[in-house]
């Protein structure tokens, strides 16, 4: 009997700490149909939880049991950019749970430093650093083009901005702290600043949202004012 009371508990005591429940969720990558291969990382952040992973199927759905604890959770997949879940802030796990749906973007659609060129129609781009179009250089912004920057990032213009949205398919210039389902308020970028000595742009129809300052113009004297002409017209700016 002792033996038999011996084995209950030494089976009880080893189940301790043991997987409590299922975490699922979906991750999915932009501009795909298949978001399979995701892997999705479970980094153990106190010694009762242990660090596990799984991969995303092709629905971008994921499921994996793990231990009681606090975690980080971290998605990757090639070409592009690692994301954490919910900004990278601790998830504590005690029961099953649905986590929200993450989205990772293509390495090339985040920008920083210089730029120029166009900005395709149906894609999102991520702000991660201060951007400029250089003098000389034109940025076209296509109808339909969604750019989310990060806080406290400025676009800055001495060449030439073209930003033409469309009545039906407008630009979309806002926080990238929109991407988060957790964000109930939205942090703040630094606006687009023109300095308009060379170069100037056109906005319209264009929603530009969620900045201290949205738009800045700046020149050396009134002559290059009058001589290279800002055109805003049909724009959202709140």
């Amino acid at each position: 009997m002792k033996k038999k009371i011996l084995y209950i508990v030494l089976v009880f005591l080893a189940g301790i700490g043991a997987a409590f429940g299922q975490v699922t969720g979906k991750v999915l990558l932009d501009g795909k149909t298949d978001h399979s291969g995701v892997k999705v990382k479970f980094v153990a952040q106190t010694p009762s939880a242990k660090t596990d992973s799984t991969f995303s199927l092709a629905d971008g759905s994921y499921s994996k049991s793990l231990k009681q604890g606090n975690y980080l959770v971290e998605f990757s997949s090639i070409d592009y950019k690692p994301n954490r879940y919910n900004n990278g802030n601790i998830f504590q796990y005690l029961n099953s749970v649905v986590l929200d749906n993450t989205t990772l973007y293509l390495l090339s659609n985040y920008l920083s430093g210089a730029v120029s060129g166009v900005l395709k129609k149906g894609n999102i781009y991520i702000v991660d650093g201060d951007i400029t179009v250089l003098e000389g250089d034109t940025l076209t912004i296509e109808a339909g083009t969604k750019i989310f920057v990060n806080d406290n990032i400025s676009i800055g213009v001495q060449g030439f901005l073209k930003a033409n949205g469309t009545l039906t398919d407008s630009i979309y210039i806002q926080s990238s702290s929109r991407l988060s389902a957790k964000m109930s308020t939205y942090s703040k970028w630094n606006g687009i600043r023109f300095k308009i000595e060379n170069g100037a742009g056109e906005i319209s129809y264009a929603r530009l949202t969620d900045a201290d300052r949205l738009l800045t113009v700046s020149a050396y004297s009134m002559r290059y004012i009058t001589k290279n002409v800002l055109s805003i017209s049909n724009c959202v700016i709140e």
